[in-house]
């Protein structure tokens, strides 16, 4: 159980750069973990609070943000935990997105991210790590990879990841004004280094890789995007989703 709250005010530097600034108060209660969950999830049962501060520098050259027919973007973001509160991090996440329209209507992107978070004197906990997969990984399940107890299959995150994506967007044979379009694309990239270590845990910093076909759609209420991914690269005891729904962009 989550209680807290979070303040954000953002602003223009110049026409292209822009900055977010953040504050989080947030109290962590996990109780009632069944008895067959892995031992690292039963160890983190209790109550925590997290007093962070963070930021996000952005320069953006995109020609729309929703669906980008040419321009970059990149951001960088950071967050430190330990102004007050139980925990004590810094977390740091970089990203990046080029667009580049081949002829009209035909758009080719590729776009990358990676993070990693590290604790201050103490471990980070299971809740503060990253867990990817599902509309950050296609093809895999939402902390479809990463370390795992493999004694329980339960995901335990990873303290750094990455994640590569290329695609090719293209109109659908319907009028345009339904703002339907296809794509095709491929992820790559990984989830790995768990404070939780042991002889039952699968850590792993290989590569996955997933391609897919997808479809995306400017309804009224939103970005939708429909997605099949299937994984060609897997390790261990990762696990596969075919299926992804998502509402919303993904950068």
């Amino acid at each position: 159980r989550d209680t807290g709250f979070r303040i954000r005010i953002g602003y223009r530097l110049t026409e292209r750069w822009s900055q977010q600034l953040r504050y989080e108060l947030r109290n962590n209660t996990i109780n009632n973990i069944s008895s067959s969950a892995s031992p690292f999830i039963q160890a983190e049962e209790g109550t925590s609070t997290t007093s962070a501060v963070g930021q996000t520098l952005a320069y953006d050259t995109r020609d729309n943000r929703f669906d980008p027919t040419q321009g970059f973007v990149l951001s960088l973001s950071t967050d430190f935990a330990g102004l007050g509160g139980s925990e004590r991090w810094i977390k740091m996440i970089g990203k990046a997105a080029y667009y580049y329209s081949v002829v009209p209507g035909w758009v080719v992107s590729l776009s990358g991210e990676l993070g990693m978070i590290q604790g201050l004197g103490k471990e980070v906990p299971l809740g503060e790590r990253f867990f990817i997969g599902g509309n950050s990984f296609r093809g895999f399940k939402f902390g479809g990879i990463g370390p795992r107890d493999t004694s329980t299959d339960d995901g335990l995150g990873g303290t750094k990841y990455y994640v590569i994506t290329a695609e090719l967007s293209f109109p659908t044979p319907l009028p345009k004004e339904i703002g339907l379009r296809a794509r095709i694309w491929t992820d790559i990239g990984s989830n790995w280094d768990s404070p939780s270590k042991g002889p039952t845990v699968f850590d792993s910093a290989a590569p996955r890789v997933s391609v897919g076909v997808g479809f995306s759609w400017r309804s009224p209420l939103g970005p939708i995007r429909f997605d099949l991914g299937f994984p060609i690269i897997k390790k261990g005891p990762d696990e596969k989703q075919i299926f992804n729904f998502t509402f919303g962009t993904r950068f």
